[in-house]
């Protein structure tokens, strides 16, 4: 190409593209090819590509990451995602062509690679630990004759002028970089270098750039003839302006600190010759970018360059550390750590003591051998008793190989993706020796709308097994239709066969075994409530009684009544739920109403922005317009009221026969003895979640003696709450805090919450860690100042009610204000109601708020 401009133009845009796939699970770049002559098995990529890729991958790492075919007028790049697995060795956590941070070593300004920049972080969060701060120039002499650097430039800028010439008795060092810049390009050369040495000198330790003296000679040489003094100090104002910092460290209020000194320069007569300038740097607390990095993702199927925050925080993957998020990750098992997979991936976890995701993965697929597994079975069952021919179908598809076929109503919806009208089921082949590939059954002929679908699908797919899955091997999912009748197959739709290399397909058993356990991780995992509290998106995993549960088909469940026990995940469970409604109904956050009897829960759910939440008071007033209402999510149903006429029967006519009416629900937490408006039991078509998930084993055994004591009560419940808890059980083994005080007074208890939230405090804990809960609003008012006096001995932040509990505070709030919430530490303040029907009902719903530490205060009774 004779054009330079515009072919350096064209590798920059490849460049980029590969560097986006990088960073987001990989995909194929398509390069057209201008020149007919190009044959690529023959004139390989060419040397301007191949050092442009090498500028992104290492030299030994291009092969792993790229792989390259001509086919049809086009160079098809194949990119693997970045990863930090153990094939590749230690490097970065993701793909940058450059950093955009300049450092220092020794005399010398450089730009530091990601690896550089990791290391840099690390001493300054070390020296930040230690309270010491980076030093400037170091004021200690080689010798007693010999002047120090501080010193040396410390009389330079007590002296009015400079002589043209004069040699300086200082030379460049970590702290000191001399620039000559005489001439007339002087003003463009410290334009360009301002920013570069600003960087440098902050994020090391400080130090001096000084322009006017050259750097070989130590002569002092001028520079600026002519220009005004003041417009230097622009100059720097203005590159200031360009730099970006990035705080690691609190507070977060510090800038980056310069400071311009001017000194004329003389000469032997007299007459001006210009300045020699001293800029002092200081040293900066975290991080300083002269630009953002020259990184890329992908967004919305184009390149998109990193900001500095977003890209230290995929360096960093949300790095914290303190007290309160070690005590919580200490109740988990890693099942996904990010820092060894893809850049997207988040920490996956399961609960310590449950099954790990290797015996889950065996209970679900099976022991994969020498032949293909049908996967589940219930499901498959259930689709040849509805399509007959499907089994004969499935047959000639399935290679003499070994490997799974999992079978979905719709994979679309459950990766999270919309469903279609036209699809009768998918099944996603993992197999040896085979590509993975996504078969979906068609009902009628075959549309544009279709292959559309199924290539979103499939990609859908490929990307979550990467970016939430982990899977960090080469990977495509190749979408494929079926038509159980040939004739319906349309002649005017063209389906493109996208060729992969054959480094693509599934290798070996073990190959296959890691890919199921990435799909695995994409159907168990949800975002864990937990990462509200501790400020780390993380993904827990679902057990297997959830999994079932949310794998249900609305269509044919859509009525239906959950029963949970405490800490068992009714609201996660109701939050996917409604996002997997929107999916398979293809609605809008607007059709689904959420239901639930106080506020903070309300508020809490709607900040999720998933739906439409209201109380149950709400839903009940006369101007609430339920037009556009099609599906109800009811949560915490067993302290509804029939107060403001029937709730029940007024959702089920909005819901008529078509819409979703899930209802969760818990006997053992009913907060009063009132009429709830449910229908009676042996009307619910009830399934159950009886695994507390939640709790710590101790808080499990403290909340075992009030549901105990429920169960056996001559209630109507009674005898189907006693088999509920027959089939409860706490699988994981965390162990947890509880402590119980009695016959304290009023004071002692204030006193008390105060000193030990002071202790949680001093040991990395937050207040958003915390909940103090009491039996009535009345008794949250009487407590509130006497807190409020205690809590500022210990210089504590105030606290606020319940419907602030996604924010850094603690709350202070009624246990019933506080159904369906959670948090890690509780205080249980006299949780004894004034109606003795639910004594045992608020005790545990006060109890099993808790993730970790319980504290149960009783007041002195009064004497009688």
């Amino acid at each position: 190409m004779k054009d330079k401009a515009l072919k350096a133009e064209q590798n920059k845009n490849i460049i980029r593209s590969v560097c986006a796939l990088l960073n987001s699970g990989g995909g194929i770049v398509l390069v057209r090819r201008e020149n007919e002559d190009y044959v690529y098995d023959k004139h390989s990529l060419g040397l301007d590509i191949e050092n442009a890729l090498t500028d992104i991958v290492d030299p030994s790492q291009k092969s792993f990451h790229c792989d390259f075919m001509q086919r049809d007028g086009y160079l098809y790049i194949f990119v693997k995602t970045w990863s930090n697995s153990s094939n590749t060795g230690q490097i970065q956590r993701i793909c940058s062509l450059a950093t955009s941070i300049f450092t220092r070593d020794l005399s010398s300004t450089y730009k530091a690679s990601p690896m550089n920049v990791m290391k840099l972080i690390e001493v300054k969060q070390n020296k930040q630990k230690n309270n010491c701060p980076g030093v400037i120039i170091k004021k200690s002499k080689k010798s007693r004759n010999i002047p120090s650097e501080a010193e040396v430039i410390g009389s330079l800028l007590k002296r009015d002028s400079l002589l043209l010439g004069e040699m300086l008795p200082l030379s460049e060092s970590q702290h000191v970089e001399l620039k000559e810049f005489g001439g007339p390009k002087c003003e463009v050369r410290i334009k360009e270098l301002l920013p570069k040495y600003i960087s440098a000198f902050a994020n090391k330790d400080g130090g001096y750039l000084i322009i006017g003296v050259s750097d070989k000679e130590k002569k002092v040489t001028g520079c600026g003839k002519g220009i005004e003094v003041s417009k230097f100090e622009v100059m720097v104002k203005h590159a200031m302006g360009k730099l970006k910092t990035f705080h690691f460290c609190s507070p977060q209020d510090e800038d980056v600190s310069c400071h311009l000194y001017s000194k004329d320069v003389l000469d032997a007569s007299g007459i001006h010759f210009g300045y020699v300038l001293f800029l002092e740097i200081k040293t900066f607390c975290c991080l300083v970018f002269h630009e953002d990095p020259l990184s890329w993702i992908v967004e919305a199927d184009q390149p998109k360059q990193l900001h500095v925050a977003k890209w230290m925080e995929m360096m960093m993957m949300n790095k914290k550390e303190d007290s309160g998020i070690t005590d919580l990750i200490s109740q988990f098992n890693p099942e996904l750590n990010p820092r060894y997979g893809p850049p997207l991936t988040k920490p996956v976890y399961s609960k310590k003591g449950q099954e790990s995701l290797q015996e889950v993965q065996r209970n679900l697929f099976g022991v994969v051998e020498d032949q293909i597994r049908i996967k589940p079975e219930g499901l498959y069952n259930e689709l040849c008793r509805e399509i007959p021919d499907l089994k004969d179908l499935m047959e000639k598809l399935l290679p003499k190989t070994g490997g799974v076929l999992i079978l979905s109503r719709s994979l679309a919806v459950d990766v999270g993706q919309k469903c279609h009208q036209n699809v009768v089921c998918d099944a996603l082949l993992i197999a040896t020796g085979s590509y993975p590939t996504l078969y979906t059954l068609l009902k009628t002929e075959t549309s544009q709308e279709d292959f559309s679908y199924l290539r979103s699908t499939a990609y859908a797919i490929k990307q979550k097994l990467v970016n939430i899955g982990g899977y960090s091997g080469r990977l495509c999912v190749l979408p494929k239709p079926l038509l159980l009748q040939s004739e319906n197959a349309n002649p005017d739709i063209n389906w493109p066969d996208v060729v992969y290399p054959a480094s693509y397909k599934l290798d070996s058993i073990g190959s296959v075994q890691e890919l199921l356990r990435s799909l695995l991780i994409i159907m168990l995992s949800f975002k864990s409530l937990v990462s509200d509290q501790i400020g780390i998106e993380f993904f827990s995993l679902l057990t297997i009684e959830q999994y079932n549960l949310l794998s249900k088909c609305l269509h044919k469940s859509n009525h239906l009544f959950v029963h949970g026990l405490p800490g068992s995940g009714k609201t996660s469970i109701a939050l996917m739920i409604m996002e997997k409604i929107k999916n398979e109904f293809d609605c809008t956050s607007e059709n689904i109403l959420y239901i639930c009897e106080n506020r903070p829960l309300k508020e809490y759910v709607g900040n999720k922005k998933i739906c439409l939440a209201v109380t149950r008071s709400t839903f009940m007033e006369n101007f609430f317009h339920v037009e556009d209402i099609k599906h109800i999510i009811v949560d915490e149903a067993q302290n509804f009221r029939t107060e403001k006429s029937d709730w029940y029967q007024k959702a089920k006519r909005i819901c008529q026969e078509t819409g979703v009416f899930w209802i969760f629900l818990d006997y053992f937490q009913s907060s009063h003895p009132y009429e709830s408006g449910l229908p009676p039991l042996q009307q619910q078509n009830k399934e159950f979640l009886t695994t507390v998930v939640r709790n710590a084993t101790d808080i499990y055994n403290v909340m075992m003696q009030p549901m105990n004591e429920i169960a056996s009560s001559n209630t109507q419940q009674s005898i189907f709450l006693r088999r509920l808890l027959k089939d409860s059980k706490c699988t994981h083994q965390v162990k947890g805090f509880y402590e119980e005080k009695n016959s304290l007074e009023k004071k002692e208890v204030a006193e008390y919450v105060a000193q030990t939230c002071n202790h949680y405090l001093k040991h990395g804990y937050m207040a958003k860690h915390i909940a103090i809960l009491c039996n009535t609003h009345n008794d949250v008012e009487a407590y509130k100042e006497m807190l409020s006096t205690a809590m500022s001995k210990y210089r504590l932040p105030p606290c606020v009610e319940a419907w602030s509990v996604r924010e850094d505070v603690f709350v202070l709030d009624s246990i019933r204000c506080f159904s369906g919430l959670e948090r890690s530490i509780v205080f249980a303040i006299n949780p004894v109601p004034l109606q003795s029907e639910v004594t045992s009902n608020i005790l545990l719903c006060a109890v099993s708020r808790a993730y970790t530490k319980l504290h149960v205060l009783y007041e002195k009774r009064p004497i009688k």
